[in-house]
């Protein structure tokens, strides 16, 4: 399917454990990232999912994540 490994950034989280050994097993690269140390995102007033979901997007597309 797939020839190079994909990085998949995920925000911390009860699944993240499941997710981090799944990603391994396929050889995938899994970013876990901390909502409370990822000021972007933890300093948010609205706090939603998707909104979340967004913001972590666009610090993966832009390489880093954090701002």
């Amino acid at each position: 399917m797939f020839s190079a490994p994909r990085t998949i950034y995920l925000e911390e989280g009860n699944l993240a454990a499941w997710a981090l050994e799944n990603s391994v097993r396929f050889g995938e690269k899994l970013v876990i990232t901390d909502p409370k140390e990822n000021h972007w995102i933890g300093s948010s007033g609205q706090k939603a999912d998707p909104l979340d979901a967004r913001k972590l997007a666009q610090l993966a597309w832009g390489g880093t994540e954090g701002r």
